[in-house]
């Protein structure tokens, strides 16, 4: 739900009051996609072994865009700019970063976080202990043992020892380093823009959503008689777009017939008398758009 001022500040309605995680969950509009993982899928033994040779349908929901708005902390940074005013130094701190991402699925939304810190699995190095303990108790128990020639025998285990954790260790190392470069593409190629080409984007999608439900108004607006003597009214047409909208895409929304009609009228192209509502007929509202577009830049 998005608050929308127009111009200066209008009375607050109900349909502009956030709603609760319940509420927005059982509200009619709302459409909601299940997660099938392999967790939730084999969830058992006997699911593992049943479903072994068959094929598995996973679900994983992505969001289209994914806005990102961070700031930067100075703490635990090597202040390397020692020339910079204190003043610079604060602007840089409260600085303000907005990064947007496309197609990220659920399980991926910890990637496009800032300052993210890839660390080795706790089972990497629980191996890794384990390992260098049984190693250097194989070690002593040999030493312990071993009467003559145990020196080798020593040097033996100990070598063995030595390669088994450097193989543990490098596979922790490969591990990581995948999934850096990893991340590195996801970042690469998920990356919409930044800054302030995300605002424009923004903004330019909101303008487009306000021109898509004035065009739907005039549209049905027209369609239900707005252009006769009778007018049409504001209530059915409200009632008919979200209908439409419903059978057409299969998707319900809360149409604001109100916010759309005042654009109309602050355009010239309709008035409001009572209940019902007129619209001009499409000659003449293409004849007053063009006249005030070609008003606004006087040369």
């Amino acid at each position: 739900h998005q608050r929308r001022v127009h111009g200066g500040r209008r009375k607050e309605t109900k349909a502009d009051i956030p709603m609760s995680p319940s509420q927005l969950q059982d509200h009619q509009h709302t459409r909601t996609i299940k997660r099938i993982t392999l967790s939730s899928t084999l969830n058992s033994t006997f699911t593992i072994l049943k479903k072994l040779l068959s094929s598995i349908c996973i679900q994983e929901p992505a969001f289209s865009n994914v806005v990102v708005l961070y700031r930067n902390t100075m703490k635990g940074e090597k202040k390397t700019d020692k020339g910079a005013s204190r003043e610079t130094l604060e602007k840089r701190k409260r600085a303000i970063h907005v990064k947007m991402f496309r197609q990220i699925p659920m399980a991926d939304m910890e990637v496009v976080f800032p300052f993210k810190k890839m660390n080795f699995k706790p089972t990497n190095i629980v191996a890794l202990v384990v390992t260098c303990v049984l190693g250097v108790l194989a070690l002593v128990k040999t030493v312990t043992q071993s009467q003559g020639g145990g020196h080798k025998l020593m040097l033996a285990v100990g070598f063995m020892l030595v390669m088994r954790c450097f193989q543990l260790w490098q596979g922790m190392k490969n591990a990581k380093k995948a999934m850096d470069d990893d991340i590195t593409r996801t970042l690469f190629n998920k990356t919409q823009d930044n800054h302030e080409g995300v605002v424009f984007y923004l903004l330019n999608s909101t303008e487009q959503q306000e021109l898509k439900e004035t065009l739907l108004a005039y549209a049905f607006l027209v369609a239900n008689g707005g252009n006769t003597a009778e007018g049409a009214d504001s209530a059915t047409v409200d009632r008919m777009v979200e209908t439409a909208i419903h059978s057409k895409y299969g998707v319900g929304c809360d149409f604001e017939i109100d916010d759309a009609v005042k654009k109309l009228v602050e355009h010239g192209i309709a008035r409001k008398q009572g209940k019902q509502l007129f619209v001009d007929s499409l000659e003449d509202s293409l004849t007053k758009l063009d006249s005030k577009w070609d008003g606004y830049f006087n040369y």
